[in-house]
């Protein structure tokens, strides 16, 4: 059990820290491609914003998750103060969606990007949307176990 925990911990620290490499070359890779593609040089910028911004929304999200996996851990993930967690994932999950959409639109309106590009983006903008919905429904289900964890609590 122990094993698995620790794993689990080096892997959420590993994620976070990969996520903090990538925010940190999204700029220079944008600005690479803005030399071999000089015709957008222009889209660094918000393209760049765009990317730093979506990859926050995992970060925040894994903070969300840890806090998560404590309350497991300890046995009160049955607990209201629970719910705030998933609550954050969910609008993690939002917002990241909602910069897909943006970085979706913005390639339009300036007529860039390949077809691939435009198809990668839909899919994280529908992926983005189910997932949201799943965390819904776990929300839903956090909520219930509460209510009976607590009506079972005072039985007892």
């Amino acid at each position: 059990m122990w094993l698995r925990n620790g794993l689990l911990n080096a892997i959420l620290v590993a994620v976070f820290v990969g996520t903090v490499l990538g925010q940190a070359l999204v700029p220079v890779i944008a600005q690479d491609v803005a030399g071999w593609a000089p015709e957008v040089r222009y889209l660094v910028l918000p393209l760049s914003i765009l990317g730093i911004l979506g990859i926050a929304c995992v970060q925040a999200a894994l903070i969300c998750i840890v806090h998560l996996l404590r309350r497991v851990r300890s046995g009160e993930i049955f607990n209201r103060a629970a719910r705030p967690y998933v609550t954050g994932i969910i609008t993690a999950i939002g917002v990241a969606t909602a910069l897909s959409a943006a970085t979706f639109l913005l390639l339009i309106i300036v007529d860039e990007g390949d077809p691939a590009t435009g198809l990668f983006l839909l899919a994280a903008i529908t992926g983005g949307v189910f997932l949201m919905l799943l965390m819904f429904v776990m929300r839903e289900l956090l909520d219930r176990a509460t209510r009976n964890q607590t009506e079972l609590a005072e039985v007892i």
